[in-house]
């Protein structure tokens, strides 16, 4: 009698596994049609432009502040210099 209900736990919690697994299985992805690709090029080509502005803000903004950190130096040093 114990054997009869082992077995049929088991199949129980095998059943339940395999649906469960059915159930939150993801869906296979749809294709992608031409307009959407086209859409997601466009993005792309349209982040690439804006993060190529912004690097070169970024590196405007680097050289200003180095070559008047670059000043401020060399006037410290040449005041030292002169003393």
């Amino acid at each position: 009698m114990r054997c009869i209900f082992l077995i049929a736990h088991r199949i129980v919690l095998l059943s339940g596994f395999f649906i469960f697994k059915a159930l939150t299985e993801p869906d296979a992805p749809l294709e992608v049609d031409h307009k959407t690709e086209q859409i997601r090029k466009d993005k792309i080509a349209a982040h690439k432009s804006s993060n190529a502005t912004y690097k070169a803000k970024i590196d405007t903004f680097h050289s200003e502040n180095n070559s008047t950190l670059e000043k401020s130096m060399k006037s410290v040093i040449n005041q030292y210099n002169s003393k």
